[in-house]
């Protein structure tokens, strides 16, 4: 090839090299932020799944505490009431001697 055409394709080669440098850097810069909108929103939907999940523990939780106290204010109701014994009222209602003795403590 004489001077001028090695001189083009060298800029032709040139100008490839930095048209595909370009479309790499692209390429990598667009992944980058394809995948930390991806932790991102992933990140959002795992803490809306977790806050979900988290109400529907507190109001289980909370059911239970209700029923457990309405059970023990009918233990002391039964005691009152009625002079039952603690031992009997414990096991009628199937809760612990214990836990009913600190529950008439309070």
């Amino acid at each position: 090839l004489d001077k001028e055409a090695q001189w083009s394709y060298q800029q032709d080669l040139k100008r490839r090299l930095d048209y595909k440098a370009v479309l790499d850097y692209a390429i990598e810069e667009a992944t980058k932020e394809g995948i930390e909108k991806g932790i991102d929103i992933g990140m959002e939907k795992g803490i809306d799944i977790g806050i979900e999940k988290g109400i529907e523990q507190g109001i289980d939780i909370g059911i239970e505490k209700g029923k457990r106290e309405a059970t023990l204010d009918n233990a002391v109701m039964m005691i009152k009431e009625f002079d039952l014994s603690i031992e009997q009222v414990a096991n009628t209602l199937n809760i612990t001697i214990d836990e009913l003795t600190q529950y008439l403590d309070k």
